[in-house]
């Protein structure tokens, strides 16, 4: 009997050690090849987390990559983006989320970050600013900021209703949004008697934790002091002014609040008048807890 081979088989059978161009391997349990590892995409939800911001860093959350085995975050100095990181963490990271706490205090800062895996690495996310507090000074104070809610810049005064019932009379004058922390507020307002006055009036100013509860379950703090000079009908444009303030210290949760402000008055004459408010200021000062 006589074996005969095609030059392609015999050509096959001497490249054993290196499979040649062209031959195929058959029953000896070739399996199929696994696909090549993809880089990971763009990292989403890179945010720093609220409230966590203080004088040498932040706290960074990010959404997890199926496909990324670590990551990286590269914090620089927004006024000077050329020069070298002031935190860069390396492909270290493993979690969703990172605390940083070696910078420089009320400084402008802009942090992005990147996946990483066997097959390399994704895009830089976008960049996310964010400013350090101001350092601490014997005082505790962090940062002042005041709102100005009504001014008579118009010449026109703002009317608040006086007596009655304060869901149906008290007046709205603005909102103050606070992120979490510790604050010291200071409310000051000026007021004028007019025409519609009658017995003593007694203007008010009230804070609330958004919008006034009927059971006031979310009333802050209240104040007024005294009653107004009374009207002058001999001098209708040179009225006394009155200038009331009030303070408390709130703490605001993490996720933040918005504060709204309202004015109103009560007559000794259990009557409905009105005062003129000429002006309304809010300061609202950031304090070091502890």
């Amino acid at each position: 009997m006589v074996l005969k081979f095609s030059r392609k088989s015999l050509a096959c059978a001497a490249g054993a050690g290196a499979l040649a161009a062209g031959c195929t391997l058959t029953g000896i349990g070739v399996g199929t090849a696994h696909a090549a590892t993809a880089k990971p995409g763009k990292v989403s939800d890179f945010a720093v987390k609220n409230g966590s911001v203080t004088a040498d860093g932040a706290t960074f959350d990010w959404a997890k990559d199926a496909g990324a085995t670590s990551y990286r975050v590269v914090i620089g100095n927004a006024s000077t983006p050329l020069a070298g990181a002031a935190y860069d963490s390396g492909g270290k990271l493993t979690g969703t989320s990172v605390t940083v706490s070696t910078l420089a205090a009320g400084t402008a800062y802009e942090a992005k970050i990147s996946a990483e895996n066997s097959a390399g690495v994704s895009e830089w996310s976008s960049l996310v600013l964010f400013y350090t507090t101001a350092a601490r000074g014997p005082s505790g104070v962090v940062s002042t900021h005041t709102y100005s809610l009504e001014t008579d810049a118009s010449g026109d005064s703002y009317s608040v209703p006086t007596g009655g019932r304060f869901f149906t009379g008290a007046r709205k004058v603005g909102t103050v949004p606070l992120t979490g922390g510790t604050y010291l507020i200071n409310v000051n307002f000026m007021a004028t008697p007019n025409a519609a006055t009658g017995g003593a009036v007694f203007p008010q100013g009230f804070v609330y934790n958004g919008t006034a509860q009927s059971d006031f379950s979310n009333d802050m703090y209240n104040f007024g002091s005294g009653a107004l000079a009374p009207y002058n009908t001999s001098t209708p444009t040179d009225q006394v002014n009155s200038y009331y303030s009030g303070s408390s210290e709130i703490v605001v949760p993490a996720d933040g609040e918005t504060l709204d402000v309202y004015a109103f008055g009560y007559d000794s004459d259990a009557g409905a008048g009105s005062y003129a408010l000429n002006a309304l200021h809010v300061t609202t000062t950031s304090l070091h807890a502890g």
